[in-house]
This record gives C-alpha cells, sequence and structure tokens, in this order.
C-alpha cells in the first residue's frame, strides 16, 4: 500500500550486513537472493531499481497509451501533492523508527520466535507461503481500513485524489504508514517471517501496486487472464469508484484470490470505467489537493 513513497525516499531494508549465509539455508534460490541483500546499499539498489523503473515504466503506459483522459500534467498540483505526500511518509518512516522489517526478522530468528521457525521447510517452499501469506494479511489490513470508522479516517487520504494513476500509489497518510509497518512488524514476530521473504514481498507490494494503479488497460483477453490470478488497473479502478459499493470491494493489492473467497470481488463499475467519478463524493475542491490539507484530513469533517 505504500508503493510510490519506497520509490521516491529509501527506507532501510537491512541492519546487519553480516551473517546472512547463517540465516539463509544453503540452497541455490537462497544463495542467489542473499547475495542480492547481503548488505544495506545493495538491498537498496535492488530495490528502488524495481520501484523506480515501474514507477517510470506504468507512468510513461499512463502518459502515452492512456486508458482515462490523463490529467498528469495540466493538474501540477495534484502531481506535487501525490510525489510530496511520499516523501513524507519516506522520511517520516526513516527518522521515527530505530528498526526495519528486516531487522526484527533478525530478532525474532535469534530469540526462534514465530511459526516457521518451528517447521523447518525448505527455503523455495517456506519463501513461497510466506510471501503468499504476507499477501493475505495485506488483504485484511487493507479492508479493515474500509470497515473500521477510525482506520477510515485515515485512508480516506489515499481514495480522496480524484484521478487514478500511477502516483496515487503511494498517496497516503503517514499514520497509515506507520500502522501499516507495524502491522507487518508484528506478524513477522507472530510467523518468524524471513529476511528474504519480507524484501521480496515489499519489492512484490510495490510493483503491483504502481502496476494496478496505473492509467492504462490491457487488452481485452490479456486482462481476462490476468486478473484471474493477479490484480489489474481495470480491476483496482472498480475500488476507486465513488459509489460506496464498488469502494468496499477489490481489496487486493497483488492477488485475486482472496477478493473472490471473501466475496469482496466486483467484476465491472456500474458506470462506463472511461468516465467514472473517482475518489469521494467530499474532499473534491482544489484546495483538497494541498499536500497540508491531506495532513490533516483524518481530523475534519466531510467537505
Amino acid at each position: 500500500m505504500k508503493a510510490l513513497h519506497d520509490c521516491l525516499f529509501f527506507l532501510p531494508l537491512l541492519t546487519l550486513k553480516t551473517g546472512v549465509y547463517e540465516f539463509f539455508a544453503i540452497d541455490p534460490l537462497s544463495i542467489f537472493l542473499s547475495n542480492l541483500i547481503m548488505d544495506l546499499e545493495t538491498a537498496t539498489l535492488f530495490r528502488i531499481t524495481f520501484s523506480l523503473g515501474g514507477l517510470l515504466i506504468f507512468l510513461c503506459l499512463g502518459f502515452l497509451l492512456p486508458y482515462r483522459k490523463s490529467q498528469l500534467l495540466k493538474n501540477k498540483s495534484r502531481l506535487l501533492t501525490n510525489i510530496s505526500i511520499s516523501f513524507f511518509n519516506g522520511a517520516f518512516l526513516y527518522f521515527l523508527l530505530p528498526f526495519t522489517l528486516v531487522g526484527i526478522s533478525f530478532f525474532a530468528k535469534e530469540h526462534q520466535l514465530g511459526l516457521f521457525h518451528y517447521l523447518s521447510l525448505p527455503t523455495f517452499y517456506q519463501t513461497i507461503i510466506e510471501v503468499i501469506l504476507l499477501d493475505f494479511i495485506i488483504y485484511w489490513q487493507h479492508r479493515l481500513t474500509h470497515t473500521i470508522p477510525f482506520l477510515w479516517l485515515f485512508h480516506r487520504v489515499h481514495h480522496s485524489d480524484t484521478e487514478f494513476d500511477t502516483t496515487t500509489a503511494g498517496r497516503f497518510h503517514f499514520i497509515e504508514t506507520l500502522f501499516s509497518f507495524f502491522i507487518k512488524a508484528l506478524f513477522t514476530i507472530l510467523f518468524g517471517f524471513s529476511a528474504l521473504s519480507l524484501v521480496l514481498f515489499e519489492i512484490i507490494l510495490n510493483f503491483s501496486s504502481l502496476f494496478n494503479h496505473s492509467n492504462f488497460s490491457l487488452p481485452g483477453p490479456i486482462e481476462r487472464i490476468t486478473r484471474f490470478f493477479i490484480v489489474t488497473p481495470d480491476m483496482h479502478r472498480i475500488h476507486h469508484s465513488t459509489i460506496v459499493k464498488e469502494t468496499n470491494s477489490n481489496y487486493g493489492f497483488c492477488i485475486t484470490l482472496w477478493d473472490k473467497i471473501f466475496k469482496s470481488y466486483l467484476h465491472e463499475p456500474k458506470n462506463n470505467p472511461k468516465h467514472m467519478d473517482i475518489g469521494l463524493h467530499y474532499f473534491r475542491s482544489p484546495r483538497h489537493r494541498n499536500f497540508f490539507y491531506l495532513l490533516k484530513m483524518p481530523f475534519l469533517k466531510k467537505e
């Protein structure tokens, strides 16, 4: 859910530079991937490359082949706000927290905290299971921000965007960003998620979020096949509709399975998706695009 600010501002991924081989089982996959995150600089470069690459690719696709009329360059105040709040979220976590998710993972391993430390699964299968489980957790985290009124006050900052493109992916209130971090930290301790799984999941989550918030549409047959497995822009665009029933659907960020299992999947919107209203029925005036207004939005009444 915090994809763009991870592209725009560096969040440390590792707090330890040694002992990684001690953490991973010795097999070709774990050796290859552990080499990629052996130290802070390499991990940062690896993550930023994927995230920034996705940002540039999907921005270009949305600008050159827009599904809806692109307002990206015409509405510069909105663009500046979305980028600014992404920077701010990254800085907020960077300076506030003295630890990272991977650091918490090493702590859990050292103290044998979490279910997976007692299962002795092969690294390859454990990584797959953990990444899928993390996606499941994020699905429910997202769904709760829609169903618990207090959490919705902060999440509506994301939904207040009246346009839908890749920059929307990073438009979150910093309190929600902090909440998301602690949810993942809690489950990292409960399940003992590996550092490898956490890094891979964050990369997948960032890339998926940039993809499914982008302003382009896959060709019909490709869209139908892709949507069977992962969340597409056409599917997630419905979630950003002003119609409440549609807003409260399609919560997934990566895997579509959870929406279908828990009956929150909606195949198409009521109105033409090329012209449907995006955002909320309230907070729609130009002054609501202001960076400082978004910071105080959770504490304001509907306008």
